[in-house]
């Protein structure tokens, strides 16, 4: 258990640390630059007065120059200071992370609640009719995309039954976590739905005993 859960948080490393790079090769291919945009609204502006800016931010060293020094600076926890609120990102992020952590806590915490005993299950008990259930239901949630998932749910408990909302963290001037929870479910619902048979399989596909086979005399 502690080495799958340890390959799946490399996993995410990983995968963060690519997302990061493409999005700064994104943005560098984007036309302009955040100086560009900055003095664009100052007609005194001069094109020595965006040179200097431009050293000043590092917006003139190469992209991995570039993609090094904000990694460098973001594993340290200083993640950038932002032109648009006028804020360090972190300060921007922070109230915002605990949101997402709640969400992905408790899907997560769903998704390995459900999908555990139902690998174990299924790897006890092979080639029966549970096991070719779980695995084909496991075989659905790996193929279905989650935003796919998450719109059927939203049209079936939101808008035709109309039991759930469709969006939002609570009602205005609610704070307490029963009024924000039939918020989560849908969300909370989509994740899970989507993770379990990712999670499930590996359980499920522990070495099966078999019985040997008597020698032909």
């Amino acid at each position: 258990m502690t080495r799958f859960l340890a390959s799946r948080l490399l996993q995410a490393l990983v995968v963060l640390l690519l997302m990061s790079f493409v999005i700064t090769v994104l943005m560098t291919l984007m036309p302009g630059d955040p100086v560009d945009m900055m003095l664009a609204g100052n007609p005194r502006a001069t094109p020595a007065d965006a040179a200097r800016l431009k050293a000043l931010y590092g917006l003139d060293k190469p992209l991995l120059d570039r993609y090094w020094h904000w990694l460098q600076a973001a594993l340290m926890g200083d993640f950038g200071f932002s032109r648009l609120y006028a804020q360090p990102v972190l300060t921007i992020l922070l109230p915002r992370l605990g949101n997402t952590l709640l969400l992905l806590g408790a899907a997560m915490a769903l998704t390995l609640a459900v999908a555990l005993p139902l690998g174990v299950y299924a790897a006890r008990r092979p080639y029966g009719w549970a096991d070719n259930a779980i695995n084909l239901f496991c075989f659905a949630g790996i193929s279905v995309p989650a935003f796919w998932l998450a719109l059927l749910l939203i049209l079936l408990f939101a808008v035709e039954l109309q039991w759930l909302p469709a969006s939002g963290l609570g009602p205005v001037g609610g704070e307490g976590w029963w009024e924000r929870l039939p918020y989560l479910v849908l969300p909370v619902a989509s994740l899970t739905l989507a993770s379990i048979g990712g999670y499930t399989r590996p359980a499920s596909q522990t070495p099966r005993w078999v019985p040997a086979t008597p020698p032909v005399s």
